[in-house]
C-alpha cells in the first residue's frame, strides 16, 4: 500500500506539476499633474525614456526597446466620443502602414481599447474618457512576442486621483 501511495505521488507530481512562482514585479508611479492621472508600471522590466516638455505624458520601454509603453493624456476639443478617438488612431496608423490587422475591440462609454497586428508588431491603444480631456496608453511588443504585451497591460495601473 505504500509503495503504490509514493508511487501516485511521483507520478502526479511529475504530470501535474505545481504552477510557476508568480514573477516579482517592481512598481513605479508616474503622475501627470496636467491631465490629473497616475500610472503604476513594472519598473522591473521598463524604465523611463522620454517625459513630454508640455506634460501631455511619458514614454518608457525596455532594453532592446521590444517593449514600448507610453501614456499620455490630451484635451478633447473636439468632442469626440470614444469610438471616434479609436477611430482617429486607427485612421493615423493605417496612413503610416497599411497592412494592420484588427485583432480586438473594446468601446463603453468611457473605455475602449483596440489590439492590432502591424508589420512585425503588435499594438494595444487604450482611452479612458474624461470630462474634458482623455488619457491614451499605447504599448507596443514584437510580433513573435505577444504574450509580453499582456503581461505589461495586467501590470499597469492607471488612476485618475481626485
Amino acid at each position: 500500500m505504500y509503495l503504490f501511495q509514493v508511487l501516485l505521488l511521483t507520478i502526479s507530481l511529475h504530470f501535474f506539476p505545481s504552477p510557476p512562482a508568480e514573477i516579482s514585479w517592481d512598481k513605479k508611479e508616474y503622475c501627470n499633474a496636467r491631465f490629473d492621472f497616475c500610472v503604476q508600471y513594472p519598473a522591473n522590466l521598463l524604465s523611463e525614456q522620454y517625459k513630454a516638455t508640455n506634460g501631455d505624458g511619458a514614454k518608457w520601454s525596455n532594453e532592446d526597446q521590444s517593449i514600448q509603453l507610453s501614456v499620455a493624456g490630451s484635451h478633447n476639443v473636439e468632442g469626440w466620443d470614444i469610438e471616434a478617438i479609436n477611430q482617429f488612431y486607427f485612421d493615423q496608423l493605417i496612413r503610416k502602414d497599411t497592412s494592420v490587422h484588427l485583432i480586438a475591440i473594446h468601446t463603453d462609454d468611457t473605455y475602449g481599447w483596440v489590439k492590432m497586428r502591424f508589420a512585425d508588431k503588435v499594438q494595444y491603444f487604450s482611452v479612458r474618457l474624461l470630462e474634458n480631456s482623455y488619457v491614451t496608453t499605447l504599448i507596443t511588443v514584437a510580433k513573435d512576442a505577444p504574450k509580453r504585451l499582456d503581461e505589461v497591460r495586467a501590470r499597469l495601473d492607471i488612476s485618475f486621483p481626485v
